[in-house]
């Protein structure tokens, strides 16, 4: 954990998006129920454990296959096919899922606990933005529906700049974007992989927001801060807040 004199040299606060700020894991759930319940023929007889895990290994697949430099012309319809794929299901119903699935993410917005209070009070005191691996399109969405789009200062989206976390050039360009030498930074995620390791190569200080209390076996880059909370971030810096 930094000491209070390590934190005065923090000048921005970046947050990842997906549960840091927005609860995907939640919305997913409930995009997917609603998905089910208006194709119920062809989810038919399976339970939907089986159905969640699929999907969620679907989009692990999805991750893999771009991070090992896969073009993927619609990674939402690719996505669907492997969905499907792991389900036995025929692949011809991959544009409902995909149309499904966007029409109810927009109506499935929720955000993680205390983030829009945590971003408006430290953006009084700092620059305050947020680097993302998410779409375009429904990310800029996700910022403005929980309230915070206007207290950013700088937005970098992989979708935008044709470049990945973990790379650390997605977190040098937040720091270049905000003219700051990225030592003056502090990354919030909650993605050990992505979030910690890509911004502590990018010569961030790393803040992993570890909710679920995840205990990995080998840790060969430690974050500098580890929280279970957002607004845990207002206790750390109450000293600029006062």
């Amino acid at each position: 954990m930094k000491d209070i004199d390590s934190l005065k040299e923090i000048k921005v606060i970046l947050f990842d998006i997906d549960d840091t700020l927005f609860d995907r894991s939640k919305s997913q759930s409930k995009i997917l129920k609603s998905i089910i319940k208006d194709l119920r023929d062809i989810f038919s007889g399976l339970s939907y454990n089986k159905i969640y895990d699929a999907f969620i290994l679907s989009d692990r697949i999805l991750n893999e296959h771009i991070e090992n430099g896969k073009f993927i012309k619609d990674a939402r319809l690719e996505r669907s096919k492997i969905f499907l794929e792991l389900l036995d299901i025929d692949k011809k119903y991959k544009e409902d899922i995909s149309r499904l699935y966007l029409h109810y993410y927009y109506k499935s917005i929720i955000p993680i606990k205390y983030a829009k209070m945590v971003i408006k009070k430290l953006s009084s005191v700092l620059k305050v933005g947020v680097v993302s691996n998410g779409f375009v399109d429904i990310q800029y969405y996700k910022l403005e529906a929980i309230g915070i789009k206007n207290f950013l200062d700088c937005i970098i989206l992989s979708d935008e700049v044709g470049i990945r976390k973990p790379n650390p050039k997605i977190f040098l360009k937040a720091a270049e974007c905000l003219d700051i030498n990225t030592g003056n930074c502090l990354y919030v995620g909650d993605s050990y992989e992505y979030d910690i390791i890509g911004s502590k190569k990018a010569g961030m200080i790393s803040c992993w927001l570890n909710r679920k209390n995840i205990r990995l076996n080998h840790m060969d880059v430690k974050p500098d801060i580890e929280i279970k909370k957002l607004n845990e971030l207002l206790v750390l810096f109450k000293f600029m807040l006062v």
